[in-house]
Order: structure tokens, then sequence, then C-alpha cells
């Protein structure tokens, strides 16, 4: 799942409401943004090739849309926004990794 805002990075977001406006891009699709996956062109850039086929679910910005984005989102099994790392905090490694 993909959520495209345009909001300042260090903005103070507490909740969907501060997060989703009606401008916000809400993106569900199984793919991610690889050449496989969205394609590339050939030839004489008159040819697009798209190697895997995969669906996705386009939210577009429209007027009036939030109240339906965060609806969406507050159905989900996730917690959004995400919460902020603190400078103390450090990434989970695997054991078997370190």
């Amino acid at each position: 799942m993909m959520i495209i805002t345009y909001k300042d990075p260090d903005a103070d977001i507490e909740s969907l409401d501060d997060l989703i406006d009606d401008e916000t891009i809400l993106y569900f699709g199984s793919h991610n943004f690889s050449p496989s996956s969205w394609g590339f062109i050939e030839g004489n850039k008159n040819q697009q090739m798209v190697p895997n086929w995969e669906l996705g679910v386009l939210f577009m910005p429209k007027a009036g849309s939030k109240a339906d984005k965060i609806r969406i989102l507050e159905s989900l099994n996730v917690k959004l926004p995400a919460l902020k790392y603190a400078e103390d905090d450090k990434p989970f490694i695997p054991d078997i990794l370190e």
C-alpha cells in the first residue's frame, strides 16, 4: 500500500485528519516501482514493455474526497500515521544477520 501526500515531513501529524486531504493520492497494489512492474520504453521510444502484470487501485485527488479516503484507511489493519522514530531508536535486525 502506498499513500502519497504533499506534507512537510517535519509537520506535526497526529491523526489521519492531519495526514489526509482532498489532494491525497491513495494507491493499493501488490507490486513495487521497479521497471518489471511498471514497464519501460523500448525500440525507438514507441513501445512499452511490461514483463509483469499486477493489479492496483488508485484513488486520485478529488474535491470532497477526504472523508472517503479517511474511511478507507480506517478500515485497514494498519496504524496511520506511523509513529516517528525517536533519536535513540534502533532498527530491528534478526539475530541471524548480526
